[in-house]
């Protein structure tokens, strides 16, 4: 699992992603919901953050289970799964991409 330091993860996140993975060989990417840049600064509960955050205004995410995405554009490296042999089997990143 690759998660962007910026991410504060939910607490079933990484077990979702296990049970996931352990169902499917896929990339598996999980919806990311955008905080306010004062949504976290102070003391917080997760149903709080999840409450303030904002989906992304244009990639929907269904209320539950999986969406298969054939569009290969849309995939963004802010938070993914992927078995690690299939991650292998790619070739991993690519070293030389800078950005």
């Amino acid at each position: 699992m690759f998660l962007d330091v910026d991410c504060i993860p939910a607490a079933r996140l990484v077990a979702a992603m296990s049970e996931t993975l352990g169902a499917h060989d896929a990339l598996i990417c999980p919806e990311v919901l955008y905080l306010g840049p004062e949504d976290a600064r102070k003391v917080w509960r997760e149903d709080d953050l999840i409450r303030r955050g904002a989906p992304h205004p244009v990639r929907p995410f269904p209320t539950s289970g999986l969406s298969k995405e054939s569009n290969a554009g849309l995939f963004w490296s802010l938070a993914f799964g992927i078995r690690r042999n299939r991650f292998a089997a790619l070739g991993g990143f690519d070293e030389a991409f800078t950005g």
